[in-house]
């Protein structure tokens, strides 16, 4: 009982909190994991697309063994090796997150790469470098504009989780994970302070499912039902 008092009183149990502009660390974790993972994958990606043969065998290669191995067991094994923290706890959650966005743009490379510009600027000697950056990536922008608006609520997700085991945000940040872990302890007498950081959480991400899935119907109205 008296560990209700104490959960009301507390700020770092404000619902709202991750979304506050004056709770930086949640609303940095999910911008810079979401960024650091689009940006790996799209780089890998390309270079795997675009080179093919070893590069991409070998790239291939690294992206099996990553989803061998549960995403959450990665990001939890690599925060309790290099530690809590912000940068931390963002390199842990993107280097999980790259895996989809890498396949994406590999596979939009493989297909750009054979259109006929891109054919005549490798004819006329055109740097590689600046065939991926002009020809290549903006043809491949609007999947990986959608892609890299589900790595949002995949962050989220990663760091709730993160927080529930006490590894994630520390306090006085907010974190839906951290609510609910703890929460628990009153949860029999309470349960609205563990149902509440919940609510939040899954509301949260299947919003950003819903703009994802937007995006996807605007950008290819093919891939609408």
């Amino acid at each position: 009982m008296d560990a209700l008092p104490d959960l009301a009183a507390s700020p770092r149990h404000d619902v709202c909190g991750p979304f506050s502009p004056a709770s930086p660390w949640p609303r940095r974790l999910r911008v810079g994991a979401s960024f650091l993972a689009s940006l790996t994958g799209i780089i890998l990606g390309m270079l795997a697309g675009f080179f093919k043969g070893k590069v991409d065998a070998l790239i291939s290669l690294i992206i099996n063994i990553f989803y061998g191995v549960p995403d959450l067991l990665v990001a939890l094994i690599l925060v309790v090796l290099i530690g809590r923290g912000l940068f931390n706890i963002i390199l842990a959650i993107a280097l999980t997150g790259w895996l989809g966005m890498a396949r994406l743009v590999r596979g939009q490379t493989l297909s750009i790469r054979e259109r006929e510009y891109v054919e005549a600027a490798r004819t006329i000697g055109t740097p590689n470098l600046m065939i991926l950056s002009r020809h290549i990536l903006p043809n491949a922008l609007g999947p990986i504009i959608v892609q890299a608006t589900y790595l949002v609520p995949a962050a989220i997700i990663f760091e709730a989780f993160l927080s529930l085991l006490g590894l994630g945000i520390p306090p006085p940040s907010p974190s839906w994970g951290r609510m609910a872990s703890e929460g628990y302890k009153a949860l029999q007498i309470a349960p609205h302070i563990v149902l509440a950081p919940c609510a939040a959480l899954s509301l949260t991400v299947l919003a950003f499912n819903w703009l994802g899935d937007g995006l996807r119907d605007a950008i290819d109205p093919r891939m609408r039902r």
